[in-house]
């Protein structure tokens, strides 16, 4: 619910020169494909780590995933297969094969830590991970402005976004999607503040007499701000 599509969201293009991944693979290596036993998704590395798979965390391993050897993983492959968000694209037996472990381990996670908002996530990775769902983690599919992603797109911008406000500018190498998890904010040229973020929103906004958002002001490209400014 808190993501905003830029363009359509498409997997097993194969194209090289659109994939922007942040592992240890060799990068020639890595695709886009999906397929039994390879998912593809978000790099989420800055938030989750190697999620309860550190050796500082092995009882809480033990209580969220179980003691069997399934349940086994080791950092380096809980970084690079599993530390993973939205958008997931997976193949529907797979999420099959997991989806209760999936949902059991995200309620066990809410119960140990009863105020962290990352457990529903957790539960999905280290379920992945249970049942061995390796994912390809990528890093422009959906950005949150944190760490690991692909922003580059930004600073390549020869034209103003904001100078259309019907017709949005949208580089060929930007990401499928905003994740509205985190403020986009920049400051304009006339000393004001633009900001954009998801707790903004009108409750009514989805209602057929509800206003139209107004669009990013062209005013909103300032120098030395545009590496934090999303396409409008």
């Amino acid at each position: 619910p808190d993501f905003y599509f830029l363009r359509p969201f498409h997997v097993n293009t194969l194209m090289k020169d659109r994939i922007h991944y942040a592992g240890n693979r060799p990068a020639e290596e890595v695709t886009d494909k999906v397929e039994r036993g390879t998912a593809v998704a978000q790099n989420w590395r800055s938030y989750l780590g190697a999620l309860a798979f550190r050796k500082d965390r092995e009882e809480e391993n033990k209580e969220l995933c179980g003691t069997g050897p399934e349940c086994q993983v080791s950092e380096a492959e809980a970084k690079e297969y599993y530390s993973v968000g939205p958008p997931y694209a997976i193949m529907r037996e797979d999420l099959d094969s997991f989806v209760d472990d999936y949902c059991d381990i995200t309620v066990k996670m809410r119960q140990l830590h009863p105020k962290d908002w990352m457990s529903e996530m957790y539960g999905y990775s280290m379920a992945a991970a249970k049942h061995k769902v390796k994912h390809t983690s990528l890093t422009n599919l959906a950005v949150t402005i944190s760490d690991g992603e692909h922003w580059a797109f930004v600073d390549e911008l020869d034209e103003n976004p904001c100078e259309d406000p019907e017709v949005p500018l949208i580089p060929p190498d930007a990401p499928y999607m905003l994740h509205g998890c985190q403020k986009f904010e920049v400051k304009m040229t006339d000393g004001f503040t633009w900001r954009f973020y998801k707790q903004y929103m009108p409750e009514d906004m989805y209602a057929c007499d509800s206003m139209l958002l107004e669009p990013a002001p062209a005013l909103a490209i300032g120098e030395g701000h545009r590496q934090h400014l999303p396409p409008c």
